[in-house]
């Protein structure tokens, strides 16, 4: 279990640089995805002092609340974030525990994105291609991306 204060520090985070960008969009409304999600998260060594945090929830096979810091982005974590999710995604399909098909024709299914529209070129970096058209959920333009390879 994730300690106390680091819990803490990272809904802070999610609050003020996710959420406060979302129409009425709080804690409570990602209580059930957080449950059930697997949260990976980047610390500076030797402290409980987070530098991001992103989820992967097995049961969408999506990655989810991707947040890095202000003052630790342009360093790779978020990417490293992304390829430690693609990789426990990987496993997870190759042992079975991921089932159902991906995108029509897939025959696994793939790891998956859905983003705010000006992190486009970030997923893009890490490995993500656009699926469809843009939209709109709680206010933020979006796009859904797929993950199509490890840098």
């Amino acid at each position: 279990p994730m300690p106390t204060g680091l819990r803490r520090q990272l809904l802070e985070a999610r609050r003020r640089l996710l959420w406060a960008h979302e129409s009425g969009v709080g804690a409570s409304a990602y209580e059930e995805s957080d449950a059930r999600s697997v949260t990976f998260v980047c610390v500076l060594e030797g402290s409980e002092t987070p530098a991001g945090q992103v989820q992967y929830d097995p049961s969408t096979r999506r990655l989810r609340q991707m947040v890095v810091l202000p003052q630790f982005r342009k360093l790779g974590i978020g990417c490293a974030l992304v390829r430690a999710v693609a990789s426990i995604h990987a496993e997870k399909v190759a042992g079975g525990s991921v089932n159902g098909p991906g995108a029509e024709g897939d025959a696994s299914p793939p790891l998956r994105v859905h983003a705010w529209q000006r992190s486009e070129a970030f997923y893009t970096r890490c490995g993500f291609a656009r699926e469809g058209d843009p939209y709109e959920s709680n206010g933020v333009r979006c796009v859904r991306m797929a993950y199509a390879t490890l840098e």
